[in-house]
């Protein structure tokens, strides 16, 4: 198995995860309440309605800044629903911002599109994670200088579910998503995703780590939506840490 079919292997054990058939059919039990959730608030009545879990949007696998939120939050689309076919998922995710030869789904990082592919509205949380990433790489392109993945890759809103499904799916897919994500630097994004890797939130200055196999220098930023300061790189870092930072972005997403 080549590196690119690994990436490819690892994002359809994500999406096609087993807990979602397992909580329709009455079992998985910690990840019931976020899967309830979809299946009583979105008419997910089936799984071929029900909004397949988000493995990570970008290439991940090229990405030299990599985000690590909670878990993804739900919308109205429908282009990833368990009826949906493997590379059309794999295309709107991996690809999500265009590359390639593939359409974008997120417009200039930070826009939804309607169904016939025109901008709709821009997401708070992409606006914020370009702006984090253009502090440490000024010419950031979205999908291919960063990507974007959670602790928890079931989607709801508020973080219902979380608490009680990240065991499990950290468990399951954290050290796998890893493994194929080569950025350098990694951004902690709230506290879910800071308890998960450094076991407490996330310390003053950048922590060099081994996750999935590479040397990494992780920081921890609140969520945009959460209460606090520290949402910025500069405000929660001494310029002598962003500096550190710039430089591990510069790096190859390989090396």
């Amino acid at each position: 198995m080549n590196y690119d079919d690994r990436v490819v292997s690892v994002f359809n054990t994500i999406s096609r995860c087993a807990n979602v058939t397992a909580c329709y059919n009455g079992r998985g039990d910690n990840c019931r309440a976020i899967i309830q959730y979809q299946i009583k608030e979105h008419a997910a009545a089936t799984y071929a309605d029900f909004r397949v879990p988000e493995p990570w949007v970008g290439q991940i696998d090229r990405a030299r800044i990599l985000f690590v939120s909670s878990n993804p939050s739900i919308g109205r689309d429908d282009h990833a629903c368990g009826s949906t076919s493997d590379e059309a998922i794999w295309d709107s995710h991996h690809y999500a911002f265009g590359g390639e030869g593939h359409p974008a789904s997120i417009l200039d990082g930070v826009y939804t599109v309607d169904g016939n592919g025109q901008r709709t509205k821009a997401v708070r949380y992409w606006s914020w994670a370009r702006r984090r990433a253009m502090e440490l790489i000024p010419t950031a392109v979205p999908g291919t200088d960063y990507a974007m993945t959670e602790v928890v890759h079931c989607k709801s809103t508020g973080e219902i579910g979380v608490a009680e499904a990240s065991a499990t799916c950290v468990e399951r897919h954290f050290s796998a998503v890893m493994s194929v994500a080569a950025a350098p630097v990694i951004i902690a994004v709230g506290a879910f995703a800071q308890r998960q890797i450094f076991g407490a939130p996330a310390p003053e200055r950048p922590v060099e780590m081994d996750l999935g196999g590479r040397r990494r220098l992780v920081v921890g930023l609140t969520h945009p939506s959460g209460f606090g300061n520290g949402k910025t790189l500069a405000k929660r870092y001494a310029e002598e840490h962003l500096a550190q930072l710039r430089a591990w972005a510069q790096r190859s997403a390989l090396a």
